[in-house]
């Protein structure tokens, strides 16, 4: 025999019997003859319990009668001695409530008291004082109002007469009767308020002296009622415990008669037709399933916790910005023997280097997009920047200074001061320089260089100086690019990155517009958002996004621009000459 198994079903009070055979009616009959030997047991168990039961119940029984009749018949002697066999439990003494209604009574004489107090307090106040307090009657209010009347003639007359006027003294001595009268109007009051509280005092402390004889009488009468409820809850204590018992057992009793079991039988185990495992349908189509569905699942997690932006449409979509162009991997074009970059080259001369190369053609459409970037003509003063390093921002400088002198003069400005690359990649002099031109430790003519570019001309960082976001910031910075404007055709401002660092923000707010470069599948969406805050937020115009080593396939790309270049464009790059260098 195989094994025996029993499942709880879950959210039910059912349990699956499992019995696992070589023979299909040995499996049936074990399992129904589990389930039967249960119930059977489950019965014996009961009946067992009930006999147990009955048998301690009866012996309670007895005890607990005899114990509830000295219990009530204590409470009755005690009630017969008392005089208290009307009283319920719940019911206060004739003493208690009495005591009761003379307290709420002294409450209301002693609140009463107090106001009336407090109001002859202050009537006695305001007549020390002259002031107004007192309470009037209408008679009072009749006197005020003539003097009034008298005061103001008088004030009237003393204006035409002298104060020795019969007129004058006649009508002095009618006011200060007046004042007089009205005084002993008020004092009259007084009283009247001071009589108030003399009877509502009298009619407080006697209701304070019965409040007292009150609260002997309840005294006298707890002790008996404190007893008494003691008793009479002894009394009801037995007799619950005596009518609870007797309706257990009488429980016990039914329970025993009706000897049935809670635990039925709802589906009999039937012998099978077929094995019950293994199921080798069912786990093809499961493997089938899962792999699928595993597969779907990690490709989603990974698309959700990656957060990195990646291609032109999510960049569009997360930034709001225009994508100028995009520039693919240099690295995926060498492993695949399609580019004519060479290995050692630097990513910043490749189109300058190859000009038919699929990165010249991105750079190119760069320079067109650029043109019509701005709704009132074409940007002159360009910065180009980035979230972080590493993202090629230098090198798209230097690219779209490449293009752009195919069509004009360019000045190429390393405002990079804190990671100065500029000199390196075009092998310039290191300084004199930006630092050292702001700082007026150097004049123009020598910190502007010229380039193995056509048409490009330079300015490096020079030295590195102690504040570079104040350098940047300062009036010298701002004639800088007002003087490049009046000479070259174009002004590229190669900056820092702007997480962490304000240079680029400071710069942002002298160019016609920022070129934000973002590395394919390098920089986090939400710092990207933030970098287009922070331009955004000093009042830069962003004239768009340049995607930069992006991860699609290098053949289809490179062919794609390769064969889209024009015979023209060559011929007219061909015949283009390089100008002299501004003055």
């Amino acid at each position: 025999m195989g094994s025996l198994k029993v499942e709880p079903i879950r959210n039910t009070r059912l349990v699956r019997i499992r019995c696992e055979s070589r023979q299909p009616i040995v499996a049936a009959q074990v399992a129904n003859g589990y389930a039967e030997s249960f119930i059977n047991f489950g019965l014996d168990r009961k009946l067992e319990a009930n006999r147990h039961a009955r048998k301690f119940l009866a012996g309670q029984m007895d005890a607990l009668r005899k114990k509830m009749a000295q219990s009530e018949e204590r409470l009755a002697d005690f009630m017969a001695e008392a005089g208290i066999a009307h009283l319920s439990p719940q019911e206060k003494a004739p003493a208690e409530k009495e005591s009761v209604q003379i307290r709420d009574s002294l409450l209301r004489a002693r609140l009463l008291m107090l106001q009336k107090q407090i109001r002859l307090e202050r009537a006695k106040a305001a007549l020390a004082d002259g002031r107004a307090g007192v309470p009037e009657n209408p008679y009072t209010l009749e006197i005020k109002k003539l003097l009034l009347k008298e005061v103001a003639r008088y004030q009237q007359m003393e204006e035409t007469y002298k104060p020795e006027y019969p007129g004058m003294t006649r009508l002095h001595a009618e006011i200060e009767g007046l004042k007089g009268e009205l005084a002993q109007e008020k004092e009259g009051s007084v009283a009247d308020l001071e009589a108030d509280f003399e009877a509502a005092k009298a009619n407080y402390e006697g209701l304070e002296q019965e409040f007292q004889h009150s609260m002997e009488k309840v005294r006298g009468e707890s002790k008996a009622l404190a007893h008494y409820a003691l008793l009479k809850r002894e009394a009801d204590t037995d007799r619950e415990m005596y009518s609870s018992v007797m309706r257990r057992m009488r429980e016990t009793d039914i329970t025993s008669a009706l000897n049935a079991s809670n635990v039925e039988v709802v589906e009999s185990a039937e012998v099978p037709n077929m094995p019950s495992r293994p199921k080798k349908a069912r786990n093809l189509l499961l493997g089938f399933l899962g792999g699928g569905m595993g597969g779907i699942g990690l490709a989603i997690g990974l698309a959700k916790f990656d957060t990195r932006l990646r291609g032109k449409e999510e960049v569009e979509r997360a930034l709001g910005l225009p994508v100028l162009g995009m520039v693919p991997d240099t690295e995926k074009l060498r492993a695949k023997g399609i580019d004519e970059i060479p290995a050692d080259l630097p990513m910043a001369l490749a189109t300058h280097v190859s000009p038919d190369s699929a990165i010249s053609n991105s750079f190119r459409q760069i320079r067109t997009l650029l043109h019509y970037s701005i709704p009132d003509g074409r940007p002159q003063v360009m910065m180009f920047t980035s979230s972080q390093m590493g993202e090629g921002k230098s090198s798209t400088c230097v690219n779209t200074a490449t293009v752009l002198g195919q069509q004009g003069t360019v000045l190429l400005i390393d405002a990079d001061l804190r990671r100065p690359s500029l000199h390196k990649t075009l092998g310039l002099r290191p300084h004199p320089g930006l630092s050292e031109l702001l700082t007026n430790q150097a004049p123009l003519e020598q910190a502007v260089q010229a380039t193995a570019l056509p048409n490009v001309w330079a300015i490096g960082a020079g030295r590195t100086p102690c504040h570079p976001a104040d350098l940047l910031g300062a009036a010298a910075m701002a004639y800088l690019c007002q003087w490049a404007r009046s000479h070259f055709g174009y002004v590229l401002l190669d900056c820092p990155p702007l997480t962490g660092m304000p240079d680029a923000a400071v710069v942002g707010t002298l160019a016609d517009g920022a070129v934000l470069v973002i590395r394919d599948g390098y920089v986090d969406r939400s710092e990207a958002r933030r970098v287009v805050e922070t331009l955004l937020g000093v009042n830069t115009r962003i004239l768009g996004a340049v995607l930069n080593r992006v991860q699609t396939s290098a053949r289809s790309y490179y062919a794609y621009h390769y064969a889209y270049r024009l015979p023209e464009e060559q011929k007219r790059e061909q015949s283009l000459k390089a100008p002299s260098q501004p003055s």
